[in-house]
């Protein structure tokens, strides 16, 4: 199984100084005083994860407007991209298995919730139950991502 970690997760944009955090590939622990961004570090890895733009609890008001990540993988560094006002994700790949391009956040060719489950190996999502109908639905990153986040 490939590995993969986020690396670097950082807010940018014109007239602001770019906030930053780095990770490493092992247990990371963001702890601090109340009011210091704990949570905004979650709600941008939910962000560039695919969340809706009105979900997101930042806006241009605060001087930033992108999301940038870094993914370290064992096959090559991926960099992601999401502007506040946009939909999709811009990807940069130097992993052979990932594609770059511009990633959607719903269903399409280059779709971002296909891209997380690829650096987990699963090239073809499962379908799991969806409610207690039994209704089915594919197996999505952001499935994972809220019981984490």
């Amino acid at each position: 199984m490939s590995s993969f970690y986020i690396k670097k997760l950082s807010l940018s944009g014109n007239n602001v100084k770019t906030s930053s955090i780095e990770f490493t590939n092992n247990l990371n622990i963001v702890c601090g005083p109340s009011d210091t961004g704990k949570t905004y570090i979650l709600e941008c890895i939910d962000f560039i994860f695919g969340c809706d733009n009105k979900d997101f609890p930042l806006s241009k008001n605060t001087g930033y407007d992108i999301v940038n990540m870094e993914i370290s993988t064992s096959c090559g560094p991926i960099f992601l991209k999401r502007n506040f006002e946009e939909n999709n994700i811009y990807v940069e790949s130097n992993n052979p298995q990932i594609e770059s391009g511009k990633y959607s956040k719903t269903k399409s060719r280059l779709y971002i919730g296909d891209l997380f489950l690829k650096l987990m190996e699963i090239n073809s999502p499962p379908k799991i139950i969806k409610n207690q109908n039994f209704e089915r639905q594919s197996l999505s990153f952001r499935t994972f991502c809220i019981h984490f986040l």
